[in-house]
């Protein structure tokens, strides 16, 4: 028996973009405490973690990923 293809597949390059866009900015607004920032993770680091696709989506714009910046251990 196969799988159906799930919808997401269906979502164009350009949309993922766009909501991949949206959360780095959320994220970048977002107020945590030392503590946290020390360990964790930027979001457009985890959504490349999801498929090879949304890795290349994100990888493939530098702006996205220039949004962010990786928080420093103290």
């Amino acid at each position: 028996m196969t799988l159906p293809e799930a919808w997401i597949h269906d979502i164009p390059n350009e949309v993922l973009l766009d909501i991949f866009t949206e959360v780095v900015m959320l994220e970048a607004f977002e107020v945590t405490s030392s503590t946290q920032a020390s360990i964790a993770v930027p979001k457009w680091i985890a959504i490349t973690h999801v498929c090879a696709r949304w890795r290349n989506i994100v990888l493939g714009c530098p702006e996205l990923w220039a949004i962010g910046s990786l928080p420093l251990a103290s």
